[in-house]
């Protein structure tokens, strides 16, 4: 790996030369000259032909998939802009050599799956929909970064990765954009080699990292997997970021840069040297203090005479947790240790330059495993119901200390928060879970909350409920009813996304705003009422709900966007509002029983050509 002066050269050169570029132009693999558009418009079907056709497969238009059939050579940048759901299905083959490029700028998810393998191909991930990486595919490169995140969400669900270069990694996120538009989730998967994150949120849920992971900035949240070679700081003087710990293993040191932040709530770190450093400030760079906060977990270090945590110019703050080995060392600037009775097992070594602030432990009296925030605890009772009590937020995961999570996530079926508790999260992946009760003391659910719950059948939500985080109730195929109540504000997008057996919904009445893919293939879905509150239905709200037969639309409404109403089938009859004024490319496409639509036609409304295709719809005006 570069070191950090060389690498913020060569960052700083690069931002230079990229902003020196047109905006929507940036170099792609060893053609410098090529660009991609972020609003050029999707590709026909023939245009995806020929893509597929330079991969070595061929298209599905009904399907939306590109099966190869061969195994592939390229000589140059394969371009994948796509504004619909695509899958690119490997199908054992193999790609080598040139790159590939993903604009999915529409928001459109892109997935690689399959059997097969990529060699010596770089892969540019750009635009703001979703790259997802499943199947047993093999990623590898001698001589470049494999990786490379420009913009919104990468998911990786499998793969192997293996990247040989010398100073070169397996993923490499862009320097030039604020992390909070790009977001890297690892739920999965064996990486062979270094990876750098510089401005994005990078969530790791499982899979096996052998390298190191190296940070400018942005934030990485560890719930599970494990990080063989740790975690290493590359920060200067214009960056910072957090670290936030809730599960997972490290089985080599955290070294961190003052001014940056490590929350441990759960999880092991483990090292054979000092586990935690927070170094002294670098040559030439001014730093604020740091600030590590352990509310949980385990750390460990192997190393005769070793620390736990070896901190300089930090505020440490031990509120919970098992650490061993350890000591707060450094100069009077080390200030500030704190901690109380949820502590469990504390082996400090005393300075004289530590101050120790607020003693009052009773190491005989804890129950770490009950700990999931601040003021909050939670009990599982044999019958498989799990109770939050407390007040304040909860953190965004449990931590089930040293228990097995997955078998834990296995037995919970039933969630009840009382009242006290104001934020909620950490369900994701509880995979038999059937109900949920929140009280009214609930303000927020969190991203992510309760994504994948494949089993859950019901939730309570009542009066007091202000925001429903993005994907918080994603993949839970088997819930029937939702009730949202009137003081709900803020829906994130995909919160019900995939919701395959949904087929009541009540909104609020005081919605600020409907999100891309909100409902996106709720296929029972029979009837929605929008409230007033709203003027535009966004991109893929209601894609695929094939079961929607009745729609009333606000009647303040101003635009319908692309893909809104995309195939849903049972449509017969629409009535749009006089104060629309867009209907977007695609919005009703394939609605194939939709035949009256009742609207008034203005000289500004503007209606797609695309937006009533395949509808027995005569349309009553020119569209534009």
């Amino acid at each position: 790996m570069l070191s950090k002066k060389l690498m913020k050269s060569a960052l700083i050169a690069f931002s230079c030369m990229m902003l020196a570029l047109p905006a929507n132009a940036y170099a792609a693999g060893s053609n410098a000259n090529q660009t991609i558009s972020k609003t050029a418009a999707a590709k026909t079907d023939s245009e995806m032909s020929r893509t597929a056709r330079a991969l070595g497969g061929i298209y599905n238009a009904k399907t939306n998939t590109i099966t190869l059939k061969s195994n592939k050579k390229l000589s140059k940048d394969v371009k994948i802009s796509n504004n619909k759901s695509l899958t690119l299905n490997m199908n054992g083959k193999k790609i080598t050599g040139g790159s590939i490029t993903i604009n999915n700028a529409s928001k459109a998810p892109v997935i690689i799956k399959g059997h097969g393998k990529i060699i010596n191909c770089q892969i540019f991930k750009w635009g703001s929909g979703k790259l997802t990486l499943d199947g047993d595919i093999t990623y590898k490169h001698s001589s470049k970064d494999i990786l490379l995140l420009r913009e919104g969400t990468t998911v990786i669900r499998n793969g192997n990765f293996y990247c040989t270069a010398k100073n070169k990694d397996i993923l490499w996120s862009d320097y030039l954009y604020e992390y909070d538009q790009t977001y890297l989730y690892i739920k999965g998967g064996n990486f062979h080699g270094d990876i750098y994150l510089s401005n994005c949120a990078t969530y790791i849920k499982k899979g096996t990292l052998d390298g190191k992971i190296y940070l400018y900035c942005g934030g990485l949240y560890i719930q599970g997997g494990t990080i063989q070679k740790g975690i290493y700081d590359t920060s200067d003087d214009d960056s910072s970021f957090k670290i936030d710990i809730s599960g997972g293993k490290i089985l080599d040191q955290i070294v961190l840069h003052n001014g940056n932040e490590l929350i441990m709530s759960g999880g092991i770190i483990q090292s054979d040297q000092d586990a935690v450093i927070q170094s002294d400030m670098p040559e030439g760079d001014e730093y604020s203090h740091g600030d590590i906060r352990i509310q949980g977990g385990t750390i460990i270090s192997a190393k005769e005479n070793g620390y736990g945590i070896k901190a300089v110019n930090t505020e440490i703050e031990l509120s919970g947790g098992t650490i061993k080995n350890t000591t707060a060392k450094g100069n009077t600037a080390v200030y500030s240790v704190r901690y109380n009775n949820n502590v469990k097992d504390i082996n400090v070594k005393k300075h004289d330059a530590v101050s120790f602030i607020g003693f009052q432990s009773d190491l005989n009296n804890l129950y770490k495993e009950n700990y999931c925030g601040e003021n909050i605890q939670y009990h599982l009772d044999d019958n498989g119901t799990l109770t939050l009590s407390g007040t304040g937020d909860m953190f965004t995961s449990i931590d089930f200390g040293s228990m097995d999570h997955e078998k834990l996530e296995k037995k919970i079926k039933n969630v009840i928060i009382e009242e006290g508790v104001t934020a909620v999260g950490g369900f994701d992946f509880c995979s038999h879970l059937k109900s949920v009760s929140l009280p009214s003391s609930l303000k927020t659910i969190y991203h992510l909350a309760f994504y994948h719950c494949t089993a859950l059948e019901s939730v309570t939500m009542k009066s007091g409920l202000e925001k429903i985080g993005s994907i918080a109730f994603m993949d839970d195929h088997q819930l029937k009813e939702i009730n949202i109540p009137d003081t709900v504000t803020t829906i994130g997008e995909q919160a019900f996304d995939s919701c395959y057996k949904l087929e009541k919904v009540h909104l609020s009445n005081n919605l600020n705003e409907l999100t891309d893919f909100m409902f996106h293939h709720c296929y029972n879905l029979k009837n929605v009422e929008i409230p007033d509150t709203i003027t535009e239905i966004p991109y893929g709200a209601f894609y695929g709900c094939t079961k929607l037969a009745s729609v009333k639309l606000p009647a303040n409404l101003k635009k319908i966007d692309a893909t809104a109403f995309i195939s849903c089938v049972n449509l017969t009859e629409i009535k749009i509002p006089p104060t629309v004024k867009e209907i977007g490319r695609s919005a009703f496409k394939n609605c194939r029983r939709l035949e009256t639509v009742n609207m008034t036609s203005s000289e500004d409304m503007v209606i797609h050509k695309s937006a009533f295709k395949d509808t027995p719809y005569a349309k009553t005006k020119d569209t534009k």
